[in-house]
């Protein structure tokens, strides 16, 4: 029979008494500044030589959008004024054919109108972006514009019965016209005579 368990008293090991160090704590970090944040990894040299081409595709592309557009407001404005004063021919006409004078002296009062339309549109030439439009021939329907405007005066003037204050109106609609046709040529000499041309500028002849 087993007899109560004696107490045993157990002498402490000398190895287990020794305090083990805690593991060594890594010093915290040093915060990095703002200004000193790591950069990403640049671009390689082909994709800054690609994103060039990009942009100067775009560029090219910009530009001929507003050459286009420049083309077809020039285009637009030009048959327009046409198409007015070729009416305005035909009212003079009509007006003359019917004895209406006060109605072929408007038809030259605006003629003169239209006349200075195209020389201020003549004057934008220069300023239009290289090849957006023909610039030759923009100034030859210009040149061409300003002679319709003087045709419809022209017209006008034949009327016998015109009083005094009518002539005068259709006199200073043909000095007006004389003014744009002069200011067409103006530009034509500075487009043109840079590049070696001659151009001599239009004689007119002001009836009174």
């Amino acid at each position: 029979m087993l007899g109560p368990i004696q107490h045993i008293s157990v002498s402490p090991d000398p190895l287990r008494q020794q305090v083990i160090p805690p593991a060594p704590t890594l010093p915290p970090q040093p915060a990095v500044a703002a200004g000193q944040q790591p950069l990403p990894p640049s671009d390689t040299g082909k994709d800054q030589f690609g994103r060039r081409q990009q942009e100067q595709s775009e560029d090219a592309a910009d530009r001929e959008a507003r050459r286009q557009l420049q083309r077809l407001e020039v285009m637009r404005a030009y048959n327009s004024a046409w198409a007015r004063l070729y009416e305005l021919q035909r009212i003079a006409h009509s007006a003359i054919g019917v004895g209406n004078g006060p109605q072929a002296r408007e038809a030259a009062i605006e003629a003169a109108a239209m006349a200075t339309s195209i020389r201020n549109m003549a004057n934008d030439l220069p300023g239009l972006s290289a090849g957006a439009i023909d610039v030759p021939a923009a100034v030859d329907s210009a040149r061409s514009g300003v002679g319709a405007a003087m045709g419809v005066v022209d017209i006008a003037s034949t009327y016998p019965a015109h009083p005094v204050e009518d002539r005068i109106a259709i006199n200073g609609a043909r000095h007006q016209v004389i003014e744009a046709m002069a200011g067409v040529e103006a530009v034509a000499v500075e487009l043109f005579a840079p590049s070696g041309g001659s151009i001599m500028p239009a004689h007119f002849d002001v009836k009174t």
